[in-house]
């Protein structure tokens, strides 16, 4: 969905020198979805902006920028005593955190026009990092938290850079505001590691006991 700042009022859409900005309808979709499969599995992919810009330098091309970004975090609890919340023997945490960035360039075959379709081609860079925190906590006598006891926390960081072609049609609702749809072919090579660190305030635990379950794997690629 897009609106655009447009210097003839008698045009649709944009001409040399005017602006739009341009909301993804993506997230709308992924949470009208989540409400009918009864999940939260749906989220922002790497190739999707939520946030866009684009500049006319022509009454034909424009140039585009935009940003594309994604959190979750659920939080789980355990309980000592059933009967008290405040005993929480044990936290977990999961998650993912989402960032793209997006520039390129659109090129619009009948300027104008209510109905124009369009080809453009992105640049897209893109970071990903699925986590995992597990917590265990000590207790005293009386239920008050001493310390927690132990952490290990897990992470999965991904970076990504791709490119994206693009081919679709805009339509314009009236002379500034319009929607529009597309399809999307792209190739990517993405690079990650693997994280897991471990922390502990249990004396009896020994420092090669806390070493042996820290890692990092690197130089995973695919593409």
């Amino acid at each position: 969905v897009g609106t655009v700042n447009a210097q003839n009022e008698n045009y649709y859409g944009g001409q040399k020198g005017s602006w739009a900005i341009t909301v993804g309808a993506d997230p709308v979709i992924d949470f009208v979805g989540n409400m009918f499969n009864g999940t939260q599995d749906n989220y922002l992919n790497y190739y999707g902006a939520t946030l866009a810009g684009k500049y006319f330098i022509g009454d034909k091309i424009a140039l585009t920028a935009g940003v594309g970004f994604n959190n979750y975090k659920d939080k789980a609890f355990t309980y000592g005593n059933p009967n008290d919340d405040k005993e929480v023997t044990n936290t977990y945490t999961e998650g993912f955190r989402n960032f793209s960035l997006n520039v390129g360039a659109q090129y619009y075959f009948r300027p104008g026009k209510r109905l124009q379709p369009f080809v453009a081609a992105d640049l897209v860079f893109g970071r990903d990092n699925e986590f995992t925190v597990n917590k265990d906590f000590e207790y005293k006598e009386d239920g008050d938290v001493v310390q927690y006891d132990s952490k290990l926390k897990t992470s999965a960081p991904v970076n990504m850079f791709g490119c994206v072609a693009k081919i679709g049609v805009e339509c314009f609702l009236s002379k500034s505001v319009s929607i529009s749809a597309a399809l999307d072919l792209g190739v990517r090579t993405s690079t990650y590691k693997s994280v897991q660190k471990y922390e502990t305030e249990d004396p009896d635990v020994s420092k090669e006991d806390i070493d042996s379950q820290n890692y990092k794997v690197k130089n995973s690629r695919f593409t």
